[in-house]
């Protein structure tokens, strides 16, 4: 049996539920197989862009122990014209579990 399409707005709501809800794999499950992340801000020596689900899943998790995810805030969402696109403007809240620092990372999903 195959599951029930969601609207944009749906995957939308659970992509930024599961960011601070779910677990790295359930966020890297939300993401198509040929998925293309850009970070053009990676500090050095970090890769800037991840390419496929499964490159995008290894990373997430490499991440694991060093940031968590606390919330969201300034989330906006843009419906375009074409109804299987949005534009996601929101600021990830997290702490560097290492010393406990708090960060804000502004992102923008398509």
């Amino acid at each position: 049996m195959s599951e029930p399409v969601r609207s944009t707005r749906e995957t939308v709501e659970l992509l930024l539920r599961t960011i601070t809800d779910g677990t790295r794999d359930d966020l890297a499950d939300l993401y198509a197989e040929d998925v293309v992340i850009s970070n053009p801000f990676a500090p050095e020596g970090a890769p800037n862009e991840s390419r496929g689900n499964a490159e995008l899943r290894a990373r997430m998790k490499s991440f694991e122990p060093y940031l968590k995810y606390d919330g969201l805030k300034n989330v906006s969402v843009h419906e375009t014209t074409d109804p299987q696109v949005a534009v996601v403007e929101f600021t990830l809240v997290g702490t560097l579990v290492p010393t406990s620092e708090t960060f804000e990372l502004p992102s923008i999903n398509v």
